[in-house]
């Protein structure tokens, strides 16, 4: 299901998941849960299912430059909002995630206990990646300030522990080896481009601008982009 949302944006505006009926869907099948695990990854999923409009616009954006200045400034106003609210409210899940009976550690400060089970190596998977993801958008066209910095040390704190929780045992089951693959290369090129991502884009001319926004992301979207198309139905 996941490879036919990765295509379908490549045509459409927004994700369809993002349509009220699917939300809608989303919120029932959390609340049928009767396993507070598997409800709150019905949660997340639904959050997670709004990244790709993101994805496609900013990837559009790197690939077919905008031509006029408005533009330019009204898509990545778009996509930095659209970043930060959703940024937002992964935080707002995760702390209710922790809430959850054995209360779980945070994300942001802790590998994965021992006695993590698959879908909770899952959901922790998942978590980091999208946000991650919803950060490097926001770091992408966010000036330099405090909160740059400070997002940009987050995802780097995320992406230290997501390649230790690739150790994890309730990581290496056999139907998720090749996304955790992908998923451990995505994190470690965040790693590997720290210092670059540490610089804010100064052109003050939008062309200028607007090119070095492409550059940064096209060299970004080379291992992001391949995880979510190769993921397929093992996401769900």
């Amino acid at each position: 299901m996941n490879v036919k949302l990765a295509e379908g944006l490549l045509h459409d505006q927004i994700s369809f998941f993002e349509e009220q009926h699917w939300q809608t869907f989303f919120k029932a099948s959390a609340e049928k849960e009767q396993s507070e695990v598997l409800r709150e990854w019905w949660n997340m999923f639904a959050l997670l299912a709004r990244i790709p409009t993101i994805m496609v616009d900013v990837d559009s954006m790197a690939e077919r430059a905008p031509e006029t200045q408005e533009e330019y400034y009204a898509r990545k106003d778009r996509n930095l909002s659209r970043s930060l609210t959703i940024r937002q409210e992964l935080r707002t899940w995760h702390e209710e995630y922790q809430r959850i009976p054995p209360y779980a550690n945070s994300f942001h400060h802790n590998p994965p206990p021992t006695d993590e089970t698959q879908i909770q190596s899952k959901i922790r998977q998942m978590y980091m990646w999208g946000a991650i993801f919803v950060n490097r958008v926001a770091t992408l066209f966010l000036p330099e300030s405090q909160e740059r910095t400070a997002i940009e040390d987050e995802t780097q704190k995320l992406a230290i522990i997501g390649v230790l929780s690739m150790e994890s045992p309730s990581a290496r089951y056999p139907a998720a080896q090749y996304q955790w693959r992908q998923m451990r290369l995505h994190h470690e090129g965040i790693r590997l481009t720290k210092d670059l991502w540490k610089l804010g884009i100064h052109e003050r001319e939008w062309r200028k601008e607007r090119d070095a926004v492409r550059s940064r992301w096209k060299h970004y979207a080379s291992t992001s982009w391949l995880f979510l198309r190769e993921s397929g139905s093992t996401l769900v």
